[in-house]
This record gives structure tokens, sequence and C-alpha cells, in this order.
């Protein structure tokens, strides 16, 4: 039998991707439960009402279970790829690791820590090693990796939903009142341009005085500021005791917060760029090393 040097390194990475499929479902369901609640406050110097939607309840436990093992299994083909390698060579796998370091500087010192990693090498894995530009400022996403791997995991301070989240809107119907502001004043927003007067507001008696319907396929995306994690996500503003039927579709994202760069993009995309970035750096390995 054929048998592959990276088999493990690969299965690993295999086990990533299926990971990462269960943690897109975890997500999907989470969300699909609606866990969130409408609110309202008035502003009286504004003389506004201002109604947000808020979570109701935090991220489940095995979201961030599956992360971590996502995570773990994207990092460690790396260090399986060298050990196989030092195994070719008729070394022992015992205290050989992908090396990442804090800076080019440290990476390049022979005696540092990551360059430890790679002691019982032969030369020609440093050019390898140094040209996938293994540190912070480098590579970030698989510095970050690295960091998240290895680090004491306070997954409240790692993962979070999304600041600023998205609503999308199909109809709304003010029976009582008047829509001064559709959206978040800090996001994308529809402004009431002409404010109905008293014999308009008179005659309302139960009619919509505001109508947005887009039709049953399409339509509007606004996004939604956060003011503070008390009073949630802003998406419109009325005047006060305003009577309204709404039909609208929340939609959050469970991100990487910490990854600059990355603090909006859903953790599942960001996963997967994690996985397909040491996915390339396996397959180059082996066609330069074990071909």
């Amino acid at each position: 039998m054929n048998h592959k040097p990276l088999a493990s390194a690969f299965s690993k990475i295999e086990r990533a991707k299926t990971h990462i499929q269960d943690l897109n479902a975890r997500i999907e369901a989470f969300f699909g439960d609606n866990p969130y609640e409408i609110s309202s406050h008035v502003d009286s110097k504004r003389c506004e009402e201002i109604w947000e939607v808020r979570l109701t309840k935090p991220i489940p436990p095995a979201i961030f279970n599956i992360i971590e093992d996502a995570v773990h299994n994207i990092r460690a083909p790396l260090d399986k790829m060298l050990s196989a390698y030092a195994v070719r060579n008729g070394k022992s796998p015992r205290g050989v690791w992908f090396p990442i370091a804090d800076t080019l500087q440290q990476l390049k010192k022979p005696d540092s820590q990551p360059r430890r990693g790679i002691k019982k090498l032969p030369q020609q894995v440093y050019p390898f090693i140094l040209k996938s530009k293994p540190y912070k400022r480098g590579n970030p996403l698989l510095w970050w990796l690295h960091q998240i791997d290895i680090g004491d995991k306070h997954w409240d301070e790692i993962v979070s939903v999304r600041s600023h989240p998205t609503f999308r809107l199909k109809r709304l119907a003010v029976y009582y009142g008047v829509p001064l502001i559709v959206g978040s004043k800090r996001g994308h927003h529809l402004v009431q341009e002409k404010l109905p007067g008293c014999l308009e507001l008179l005659q309302q008696a139960g009619k919509p005085m505001a109508m947005f319907d887009i039709g049953p396929t399409g339509h509007l995306e606004f996004g939604i500021s956060e003011k503070t994690v008390k009073t949630g996500y802003e998406f419109l503003t009325t005047t006060p005791g305003a009577k309204f039927k709404i039909e609208f579709h929340p939609s959050f994202e469970i991100t990487l917060r910490q990854i600059p760069g990355f603090e909006r993009e859903p953790v599942v995309s960001t996963l997967n760029q994690m996985r397909d970035l040491v996915e390339r750096l396996l397959i180059t390995f082996e066609k330069r090393f074990f071909s």
C-alpha cells in the first residue's frame, strides 16, 4: 500500500472541515430560534421613541467547543507536516513543531523558542518556513490561529456577536403615530421628510399613516448600530406611543472579534480561510519535500 507521508496532517484538515460545517449548522439553528426581543425607550428631549432589538440568549457553549476543536485541527497539521519530514530524514519527531513567532527578528534567531522546533530538520526547510511569514505582521491570520490554539481560552473575549448586524425589512405599517427614522441613526436609514399635521393625525383613525411594503420577494436591508450593550440594536424611531406592525428579520453573525480585519467576518468564513491557508502550505510542502 502506498502510504502518503502527510496523510495524518491532511486528515486533520478534513476533520476541521467537518467541524466548520457543524459549526455553521449550530449557528443557523441558534439564530433560527429568534433569540431576541423588541423593546423601546422614550427620548423626552427629542420627543422620540427609539425601538431596538436585543438578544435574549447567550452564545451556546457547544459553539465555543466546536470553534476550539476546529482551530486545533487547523493548527495541528503544520506540526504533523514537519514531524513527518523529521521521520523521513531518520530523526525522532519529538520536539519538532512548526515555528510561529511574534516578529520576524524572533523567527530569525537560531536559539529562539520558535526556531527550536526545526533544529533537527535539514537547512532547506528554513527558507520554506521564512517564505510563509509565520509572524504577526507577516501572516496575521496564521499568527492568530496559533495564538487562539495555544492561549488560555476566555471565549467571551475572543468570540462575540457582530456589533453591527443588519436587518431585512419587508413590511412596516404604522397605525398610530409617525415613523421618523426607519433603520439606525448611525447606519443606513430612511427619514420621514414631511411630518403630518394635526388634522392628518386626527384623521388617521386606525389607518396606516405610513406603509412600507416591499412585496413577496424583495426587502430593504439596513445596518444596525449598537449603542450600548444594555440598550441593544436600534432599528426604528417613532413619535412616542406609536403603534405599528412590522415584518423584519434581524441578521446576526458570530465573529472572532480579536483578529484585526476579521472583526465583522463570520467565524465560519474566518475558519475556512485559516483552513485553506494551512492546506495550501501542506500541498506546497508535500510537492517540494516529498515528491
